[in-house]
């Protein structure tokens, strides 16, 4: 503890039998699995990456003065942290015992009980259920049910990773979509912010939520509420397709724990609907009845519950001429 801007902060885990009989112990970080405190073939306690911990080597970013056979981390004194290139001593860095905390094993353990199916919402291309079907070292992970190769797991890092099998089974931090740097035992469902990468930098997400089925159930169930005050809906200023005009409210086939469907009160071969990608869109009757991402008028990616009528929400027309989507800032949609 007591480190600025270190990931070496936090608990961590003694790991019974990492180490040779007779030899010094091992601890592990209970966020970053990658972490460990290890005593070095330079009699200092060094925190470093699983590598270093394996060769013993004086490597990482934080070590204590030399010490004595039998001395316990809480014991030992001069730690120096790393900063860039430079070693300075940080007095202010302590490492102490803690009795009676949870493990992460035990953490995890208790989580995996409470795994359920997920819904991801507001990413491109990964909209959808995941299903709990797997663990990756005692950790639960989630298959993307529209593709078997895709999946939601906790990597090296500590953080949940959206990514292929291959990254899944090493638990390797790659991929589409992560979440910060979480506590053990944080599902999916609980984390505050998730980052997309944009420009090669990850950037906090405005749109995207995972849910469990229940919540994204409630969500629609207001939505439903709030459309049905008006029942009627009007689009306006769509440039190039007849899109323009009032739309119903239908009334729900399977209940309203689904986004609601519209449609143009004069051309009824029109809908407004969810499809499969997460986005509303305008097209022809059967599009809708399969809820495909087909047509010439699309919104952006939504979040549960999110209405033609939520401000701030963009419309993209596709050019015809110029064979290309276009975003057009005075659709105006209203109730």
């Amino acid at each position: 503890w007591g480190v600025d801007d270190s990931s070496a902060n936090g608990f961590y885990d003694f790991v019974p039998g990492d180490g040779e009989t007779g030899k010094a112990p091992c601890f592990q970080h209970q966020q970053r699995p990658d972490t460990w405190l290890f005593l070095a073939k330079d009699q200092r306690w060094w925190i470093g990456n699983c590598s270093a911990k394996n060769g013993r080597e004086e490597r990482g970013m934080m070590y204590s003065s030399p010490v004595n056979p039998g001395t316990h981390p809480s014991e030992a004194i001069g730690w120096h942290v790393r900063y860039t290139k430079v070693w300075s001593e940080c007095r202010t860095a302590k490492v102490r015992k803690s009795a009676g905390t949870k493990r992460a094993c035990e953490k995890w353990a208790d989580a995996s009980k409470k795994a359920r199916d997920i819904q991801l919402w507001g990413k491109e291309f990964y909209f959808g259920e995941y299903n709990v079907q797997d663990t990756v070292d005692g950790l639960p992970a989630y298959q993307y049910a529209t593709d078997k190769d895709i999946w939601l797991f906790v990597a090296m890092d500590g953080c949940w990773w959206l990514s292929d099998t291959e990254c899944k089974d090493a638990r390797r931090a790659r991929g589409f979509l992560k979440s910060d740097s979480i506590e053990p035992g944080t599902l999916p469902q609980d984390v505050e912010t998730w980052r997309d990468l944009k420009f090669n930098s990850w950037e906090a997400s405005s749109t995207v939520r995972v849910l469990l089925h229940a919540a994204v159930t409630a969500e629609w169930q207001i939505a439903w509420r709030l459309a049905e005050k008006a029942e009627v809906i009007e689009i306006q200023n769509v440039n190039g397709p007849k899109y323009n005009g009032l739309y119903d409210l239908l009334e729900p086939t399977n209940g309203k724990d689904k986004p609601p469907t519209f449609q143009h009160q004069i051309n009824q071969e029109l809908f407004m609907y969810v499809a499969t990608d997460g986005r509303w869109w305008v097209s022809t009757a059967d599009c809708m009845s399969k809820r495909d991402p087909n047509g010439r008028m699309h919104s952006d990616m939504i979040k549960p519950g999110m209405l033609p009528v939520s401000q701030g929400l963009c419309w993209h027309i596709f050019n015809r001429a110029a064979k290309e989507w276009e975003r057009q800032y005075n659709i105006e949609i209203f109730s």
